[in-house]
């Protein structure tokens, strides 16, 4: 009982250390954040046009 609750505790730490030191992904767009960018017309049309030439296989995006 006292290794399977240790090996818990482990594990736990382990990945409460992955997280702290694996930084979050955030990009911005001439500096505009998420809900900025879904208000903005032109970036919208953007995206729809380039999604529109795309196809997804497997794991690759193909333009």
């Amino acid at each position: 009982m006292n290794n399977k609750l240790l090996t818990i505790i482990t594990v736990c730490m382990i990945m409460i250390t992955v997280k702290l030191y694996i930084p979050d992904a955030e990009a911005k767009i001439d500096g505009k954040s998420w809900s900025q960018l879904q208000l903005d017309f032109d970036f919208k049309k953007a995206v729809e046009n380039i999604v529109e030439r795309c196809e997804v296989e497997n794991n690759s995006i193909n333009c």
